[in-house]
């Protein structure tokens, strides 16, 4: 299922801020050839569009929690950060329906 679709693994594409991310995404992809190359590279049988959107998110929020933690704001908040970057690679893998 695409991340175009409003299905579980959708990423909430429906929604208007992910719909408009996927569709600038889509148009990066379509006027920039070093970006139609990378995504060709790295997912040849994905929609430009969904690729994008997926690499673009969970870089975002994987880079949020690794930053958060290597300047210690997780300190004296009772968990691991470990944890949380654990929980949100779960997250991100449900949201694409990745195993």
């Amino acid at each position: 299922m695409n991340a175009a679709s409003n299905g579980p693994h959708g990423c909430g594409a429906s929604r208007p801020g992910a719909a408009a991310l996927r569709a600038q995404l889509a148009r990066w992809a379509q006027t920039t050839p070093a970006v139609a190359t990378w995504v060709g590279a790295f997912a040849p049988a994905a929609d430009p569009g969904d690729a994008l959107t997926g690499a673009v998110t969970a870089w975002a929020r994987l880079h949020g929690v690794v930053g958060l933690a290597t300047v210690g704001r997780f300190n004296g908040m009772g968990f691991d950060p470990g944890t949380l970057l654990a929980a949100e690679i779960d997250a991100l893998a449900d949201s694409y329906g990745l195993p």
